[in-house]
C-alpha cells in the first residue's frame, strides 16, 4: 500500500498526471494544498472516482470550498497521520 501525495494543482505541475499510472487499487491519493482544485474539473472527478482519494479538511475550508466538495472525503490531520503509519510507503510526487 502507498499513500501518494500530491500538493500542486495540476494547472501549475505534472505531480498528479505523473502518479495516476502508478497507483494501484489498494493506494491513496492524498490532495494537500492547491492539489483539491483538482476536483474542480470534470477531467480530474472523471479520473480520480475510481480511486481511493482523500484531502485535508483544513485544506478545503481555506480555500472556499466546503460546499462544491463537499462530495468528496476529507479527512482531519490525525487521520492523515494514521495514513501515513498505515501505508508500507509514502511517496510525495
Amino acid at each position: 500500500m502507498i499513500l501518494h501525495l500530491i500538493q500542486q494543482s495540476p494547472n501549475q505541475d505534472r505531480a498528479l498526471a505523473c502518479c495516476l499510472p502508478f497507483v494501484q487499487n489498494h493506494d491513496t491519493i492524498m490532495l494537500l494544498g492547491d492539489s483539491i482544485n483538482a476536483l474542480l474539473l470534470a477531467e480530474w472527478q472523471n479520473r480520480l472516482q475510481p480511486l481511493n482519494v482523500r484531502m485535508l479538511t483544513v485544506d478545503v475550508q481555506a480555500r472556499g470550498l466546503t460546499q462544491r466538495l463537499s462530495h468528496c472525503t476529507q479527512i482531519s490531520y490525525q487521520e492523515f497521520v494514521s495514513l501515513s503509519l498505515n501505508h508500507s510507503k509514502v511517496i510525495s510526487w
